[in-house]
């Protein structure tokens, strides 16, 4: 992850039963690929909105360049809303956000030559996982189909 990472969101806007939030996303520019968003967006009188998403960064626009500063790159992130209280025009909208690269790593057990009798063996105390079978970045693809070759 970017040092210094500081995403914020730039406007919220109504789409119906959803929201739209524009996030900045600067920090992530040079590392492409996929970032997770996710958070919530609130109001005193009770609006909610869980938001979750994953977004590849070829998805990003540039917005204006503050000045004497480098360029500013937002995505648009979409939540629906939570009933029955619905975003109200005279509140204003708290929102909590992360934005993350995401990891997924698959780590086998460690083996020191001996063998357990059966399966579903319960880990103990000295239990140890670190061979590396697969690493792979979250990137919002969906899984293969069955039966499909999985690649890593």
């Amino acid at each position: 992850m970017p040092n210094g990472s500081h995403p914020y969101v730039d406007s919220v806007s109504m789409a119906g039963d959803q929201i739209k939030l524009s996030v900045e996303v600067t920090d992530f520019m040079t590392t492409g690929g996929s970032i997770e968003i996710s958070g919530q967006a609130t109001q005193n009188g009770g609006a909610f909105a869980d938001i979750y998403e994953i977004v590849d960064m070829t998805e990003a626009t540039e917005g204006d360049t503050p000045e004497g500063g480098r360029p500013e790159w937002f995505v648009t992130v979409t939540a629906d809303t939570a009933p029955p209280h619905r975003f109200r025009k005279d509140q204003d909208v708290t929102v909590f956000l992360r934005t993350a690269k995401v990891w997924v790593s698959v780590l086998g057990e460690h083996t020191t030559g001996t063998t357990l009798d059966g399966p579903g063996q319960e880990a103990d105390k000295d239990t140890t996982w670190d061979k590396n079978k697969a690493v792979t970045q979250v990137d919002g693809k969906k899984w293969p189909t069955k039966g499909a070759p999985t690649t890593y």
